[in-house]
């Protein structure tokens, strides 16, 4: 897939930064990034704004925490 990223960390708190994609065979899809921790209403959103409109007939959607 990727590579690993490595950089440096000042080790001060800063904002989570999380990300949300789907994946298709061995390609993500409908990636978006959020700040802060997920929950419902971000889900929703993802799902109604990013993946839904790019899903195939056929695609099967399996959500894991």
């Amino acid at each position: 897939m990727g590579q690993r990223f490595c950089g440096l960390k000042s080790g001060k708190r800063t904002e989570r930064v999380s990300w949300i994609a789907a994946l298709r065979e061995s390609s993500l899809f409908a990636p978006m990034t959020f700040a802060g921790s997920c929950n419902r209403d971000l889900v929703e959103m993802w799902l109604e704004e990013c993946l839904v409109p790019q899903l195939q007939p056929g695609d099967v959607i399996v959500i894991d925490k």
